[in-house]
């Protein structure tokens, strides 16, 4: 019965990831992320900066909300986390210097769209 389960639960982490081809995210109407086709862009202003996926990480915060958060590195002084909370759409956007982590500034997103995979 377990295995069972463990083939179930990883069936639906794998249909959960694969339906996803990136998404696009609006902060404050300066601020803009796009991420399709292995391609990540973070605008912000007038600047322009290409990024490159690091990892996905699943969990659970301090206030007991699963979520998905995906980061890309930017710059050596810019990492971007998208943290997507599993039960409501409130997503985050948080801009990070690593070398100054305290600094990290997060906003709710004011747009978030999903692009998805075609079935074919």
């Amino acid at each position: 019965m377990k295995k069972l389960l463990c083939v179930l639960m990883l069936m639906i982490a794998t249909n959960a990831t694969a339906a996803r081809d990136g998404f696009k995210i609006g902060v404050e109407g300066s601020q803009f992320f796009t991420w399709y086709g292995g391609e990540a862009v973070y605008q912000v202003d007038d600047k322009k900066y290409n990024c490159k996926f690091d990892r996905i990480d699943r969990g659970v915060d301090n206030w007991g909300d699963a979520y998905k958060a995906t980061g890309f590195y930017c710059t050596k002084e810019i990492y971007i986390t998208v943290k997507e909370p599993q039960d409501n759409r409130k997503v985050l956007f948080i801009v990070i210097n690593p070398a100054k982590f305290e600094e990290r500034k997060a906003y709710y997103a004011d747009m978030f769209i999903e692009y998805k995979k075609e079935e074919k």
